[in-house]
């Protein structure tokens, strides 16, 4: 009588003997340390371009250094398959393309190029941060440009389908 059930331990211990040796194995691999989940790049948004032969990216990464978070944008191409900086401020986020897909705002908080950061105390608080404007730059790349120049604290916007 007890022989009988013998067979279906069996193949229920074969069964079973793949997912014990998988758990064994995966212990292996080191935990993750702060450090290392600290220092990793956050893709904070991506936005496909209107004819999807392009994508632009922000990311956060932190700047130990600096001791702050760099925020910088990259686009790729589905032409060349790469991703290049489109922003190396570490101010940039939030990016969006034109209707036509010629261009990208964004907003950042780096200071014009006549602006010293004195100028900027009385502007977002007393900490002297210059306010956060929107900026534009060309989807082939170049030197971003403020769409305004006024102390005006941007923290969103959407273009204008016409």
């Amino acid at each position: 009588m007890t022989f009988r059930f013998l067979p279906s331990i069996v193949i229920l211990l074969m069964s079973l003997l793949p997912a014990l040796t998988t758990t064994s194995t995966a212990q292996t691999k080191p935990p993750l340390t702060l450090d290392a989940f600290i220092a990793a790049t956050e893709y904070s948004s991506a936005r496909l371009s209107p004819d999807g032969s392009a994508a632009v990216i922000a990311t956060r990464q932190p700047d130990w250094m600096a001791n702050h978070f760099r925020e910088d944008l990259w686009i790729w191409r589905a032409s060349t398959g790469k991703t290049e900086a489109l922003s190396s401020s570490g101010h940039d986020s939030g990016p969006d393309w034109s209707p036509d897909g010629h261009l990208i705002a964004f907003t950042s908080d780096r200071l014009l190029p006549d602006e010293k950061p004195a100028d900027t105390k009385d502007s977002k608080d007393s900490k002297g941060e210059p306010p956060g404007r929107i900026w534009i730059v060309a989807a082939d790349g170049g030197e971003a440009w403020p769409l305004y120049r006024s102390k005006d604290d941007t923290h969103s916007f959407a273009w204008s389908p016409d």
